[in-house]
């Protein structure tokens, strides 16, 4: 973001002063949260000195700040719609046992699916918590091979693990080759 010069700063307050109760009663409508609603306006406002050269080249500044906190206040309501999406249980609640309970390493649990290059690249990183920056000098390559690597080596556990739950569930089910085509065409 560049410096805002105070002819600038001006002009935002000047705007800011002229909108702010319009935009804070439609956000507190919309949001129906006080705290909310001056969220999205101050949000509303960051925007708008950051994209201020729109503003100053729109016909219309105060429709575009409008625009501006239609589109703050509809990412607000989706991110809380989201979480209202999901039901949280405690874990104990439900009863499922730990699928990796038996493997106290994975790399036992992952044995086979993956070469050792792969392995490691991905225990690396989703275990371990390495960043990819941190691997990247670790392996002394650049960064964005590294992260390529970690692409393809995801891309072939994905493969591989998704052919080996074929293997188990058309054993499970009792799946032959014969029966195969009947079941699948």
């Amino acid at each position: 973001m560049k410096k805002l010069t105070a002819s600038d700063m001006e002009y935002i307050e000047g705007l800011y002063r002229e909108m702010y109760t319009l935009l804070f009663s439609y956000a507190k409508r919309v949001l129906q949260k006080e705290a909310l609603a001056e969220e999205a306006v101050q949000e509303t406002f960051v925007t708008a000195c950051q994209r201020l050269d729109s503003i100053k080249s729109s016909p219309n500044p105060q429709g575009w700040i409008m625009n501006t906190l239609k589109y703050i206040t509809r990412r607000i309501q989706e991110a809380r719609n989201l979480h209202s999406r999901y039901l949280f249980l405690d874990e104990s609640a439900l009863n499922i046992p730990d699928p990796t309970a038996h493997y106290k390493d994975p790399a036992l649990l992952y044995d086979g699916l993956v070469s050792q290059e792969d392995y490691y690249l991905l225990s690396r990183t989703g275990i371990d918590g390495c960043s990819t920056l941190e691997l990247a000098k670790e392996l002394g390559i650049s960064l964005a091979a590294c992260r390529k690597r970690i692409q393809r080596a995801r891309e072939r556990f994905r493969a591989q693990y998704g052919r080996e739950y074929k293997k188990k569930e058309k054993a499970r089910l009792g799946v032959t080759k014969k029966t195969q085509s009947r079941i699948y065409d």
